[in-house]
């Protein structure tokens, strides 16, 4: 008898946990894993709440945020000659530092063997107006490619291309792809 009333009271509580979402269907309303609004949300949103630090939601009361560098963003570098892609940069740059990081993506100027590879930059270095940047889309762990570059407006970079094992030498320009 006291496990028929267990299971009585279990599968009460389990339907009283479904029967509303059995109710919203029956009456129109969309189940939970819809991707219909909930109308609570609904309701809540419109009269302006928004999740803060309270709900776990945001940075934190002690957290200092450091404002984005100039290069920030994402860059594309092309043989001057022939406008041939040679690399995509996404470059991470806090403000006032003269290192940064990020990654790169292979373009076609090195040929159909480097297109597409990608991986993340050795090194980033801002002095003034000179940037250099220096990266190994090879698979031989000796190989470095520079990116020498004198700025021209906050867009755009003007040098050349060396790498340490390869003769390749060529002009490129380093452009700014987004506006952030």
């Amino acid at each position: 008898m006291p496990t028929r009333l267990f299971l009585g009271l279990l599968s009460g509580s389990v339907l009283s946990l479904t029967m509303p979402a059995l109710a919203a269907l029956s009456a129109g309303g969309s189940s939970p894993s819809s991707t219909h609004p909930n109308p609570a949300a609904a309701a809540t949103l419109a009269q302006g709440f928004e999740p803060g630090p309270a709900d776990g939601h945001g940075p934190d009361e002690d957290e200092v945020l450091t404002e984005a560098g100039p290069l920030q963003g994402s860059w594309r570098a092309a043989q001057v000659e022939q406008d041939r892609p040679l690399a995509y940069f996404t470059i991470f740059h806090d403000r006032g530092a003269s290192e940064a990081d990020g990654s790169f993506l292979m373009g076609l100027a090195m040929g159909d063997g480097l297109d597409g590879e990608a991986g993340e930059i050795k090194s980033v270095q801002l002095e003034g107006d000179r940037l250099e940047i220096t990266w190994n889309p090879t698979s031989d762990s000796q190989e470095r490619y520079y990116l020498t570059l004198v700025q021209e407006d906050a867009d755009l970079y003007r040098g050349s291309f060396e790498a340490e094992r390869n003769p390749a030498s060529f002009e490129v320009i380093l452009e700014r792809r987004d506006h952030s």
